[in-house]
């Protein structure tokens, strides 16, 4: 400017000045409202709030099943109403995370991947009810009912398969009613089996026969511990170049019907157990034995509880199964 004075003319002269600061930018946030479960279906209502736009991209709702990935659902920022995963399993747990990617623009700053906003944790509605179960040695019983809360069965019949640890099946599929009481005859004692249910229903995408459920089951285990040796009571007496072993053993009811033979102790020598040295017949309400006229030189014996018999293991009657035994030296 110039006042027309006798001064030189000013250039550039800073009339008035303000420092301006830019915004700062804030991470998102979320929330899921309105969560309706259902048997394999989970709805719910989403909002992002991006109020800064710091939001660069990768808005998704993800499902896990049990901690693991299932299923994703690309979202807005804003109001996202009646979002649905479909197709789930029956009575297991899920949990939705909402990510997204976002950067706030400062300086150093870096884009942040897949943050997770918010979380929310449903388990989807079993539609079997299994109760009463009595895990037996041969056999398993239990009471079978429905909880139909979408009425989404079609018919009372459901269809029951049983496979055992090896994922074999184990007999054929068997049909029963909604409500009612189930026995599995026949089976092995100490072993692992499962149940497969599957109804007939229809959750909007036509009516369909499939598992919906599986069931564990242990049997319990034989009791093969009717017939023992008394181990602290065995004794062995040298009768100058000739030993006796004299030994309590006991042979109680066998409550299982595992014998299919008659009980004896076999005395063997030196682990040779193809050759019986002695035997003697195990009775009830006799616990004393002995065997008579052994080596005294150096000698290992063994004496082993053995019978025919049926421990229900799927290998039918075993020969001489071993109860029990002890084992000792005869002589110096």
């Amino acid at each position: 400017y110039n006042l027309n004075d006798e001064e030189a003319g000013v250039t550039d002269y800073l009339m008035t000045s303000t420092v301006q600061s830019t915004l700062v930018k804030e991470a998102p946030t979320a929330s899921i409202d309105n969560t309706v479960v259902k048997n394999t279906e989970i709805i719910f209502d989403v909002t992002i709030v991006d109020d800064t736009s710091s939001i660069t991209g990768n808005r998704k709702a993800v499902l896990y099943k049990d901690g693991v990935y299932d299923s994703e659902i690309v979202l807005a920022t804003g109001d996202n109403i009646g979002e649905s995963f479909t197709g789930l399993d029956f009575g297991e747990d899920y949990q939705i995370r909402i990510v997204t990617d976002y950067n706030l623009n400062t300086e150093g700053y870096v884009t942040v991947t897949g943050e997770e906003l918010v979380t929310e944790d449903s388990t989807t509605y079993q539609i079997i009810v299994i109760s009463d179960i009595d895990e037996q040695k041969r056999k398993v019983i239990f009471e079978l009912a429905t909880d139909d809360m979408f009425s989404i069965l079609t018919s009372d019949a459901i269809e029951i398969q049983l496979y055992d640890s090896d994922d074999n099946p184990v007999g054929e599929t068997i049909t029963i009613n909604q409500e009612s009481g189930v026995v599995l005859l026949s089976l092995y004692s100490d072993a692992d089996y499962y149940v497969l249910f599957s109804p007939t229903y229809n959750v909007g995408a036509g009516v369909v026969t499939d598992v919906v459920y599986r069931h564990d089951f242990h049997t319990l285990v034989l009791d093969l511990e009717f017939t023992f040796i008394i181990k602290d009571t065995v004794v062995v007496v040298e009768h100058g170049s000739a030993g006796t072993i004299d030994f309590d053993a006991t042979l109680d009811a066998d409550t299982d019907g595992v014998l299919q033979g008659t009980v004896k102790a076999y005395l063997y020598a030196n682990g040779d157990d193809t050759t019986v040295i002695q035997e003697i017949t195990l009775n009830p309400g006799t616990d004393s034995y002995q065997f008579t006229g052994l080596d005294t030189i150096n000698n290992s014996y063994q004496i082993l509880i053995r019978a025919d018999a049926d421990i229900n293991e799927g290998s039918g009657t075993i020969t001489l199964y071993v109860f029990d035994e002890v084992t000792y030296i005869v002589g110096p």
